[in-house]
């Protein structure tokens, strides 16, 4: 929820400056429609407790569909449901 409220400028300006969109690349027209985030631990050393690395990690795992959500409440929903088939998945 934070990692959303960042990339909407919701969140308070310190978390802001932690995290950084990714360019589209001209290659990958798939991808571009989709909001990713620089993940600094792939080119720094980051411990993965920080939010700078634990934010882009997490964010740019999650579906398309929940990523793009411009509506905070729906991306809530799609965020709980998402991690709830994670975490249950052929349990039931």
């Amino acid at each position: 929820m934070i990692t959303f409220k960042v990339i909407d400028n919701l969140a308070p300006a310190y978390l802001s400056d932690l995290v950084t969109m990714k360019r589209g690349s001209c290659y990958n027209v798939r991808l571009s429609k989709s909001i990713t985030l620089f993940d600094p631990s792939a080119k720094y050393k980051v411990t993965l407790g920080e939010f700078k690395a634990a934010a882009p990690k997490t964010w740019n795992s999650l579906l398309d569909n929940i990523r793009n959500q411009s509506n905070i409440n729906q991306f809530r929903i799609l965020l709980k449901t998402h991690f709830f088939r994670l975490a249950y998945d052929g349990i039931i």
